[in-house]
């Protein structure tokens, strides 16, 4: 599984990314992320709990603290 992607900053993403920026008051590189899980319906998965906060509208967010809860209760069930 592999958990990290990259892709090419194309114009239209840049566009988008400018567009989640003015709608979501946030960073430069916090939106060129989150734009990028919203072009491919992702889930994203950050430290950043401000970032986090802010993006719950545009995807699915998962927090370190929610990805790890997820490991250890599918770890759980495998037991």
């Amino acid at each position: 599984m592999g958990l990290t992607t990259y892709y090419e900053l194309t114009g239209k993403r840049r566009g988008e990314a400018t567009e989640l920026a003015t709608k979501f008051k946030m960073r430069g590189m916090d939106t060129v992320v989150v734009q990028a899980a919203k072009e491919k319906k992702g889930t994203l998965i950050t430290f950043d709990e401000e970032m986090a906060a802010k993006a719950r509208e545009a995807v699915k967010i998962l927090t370190s603290k929610d990805f790890m809860h997820t490991l250890n209760s599918n770890s759980a069930k495998t037991e």
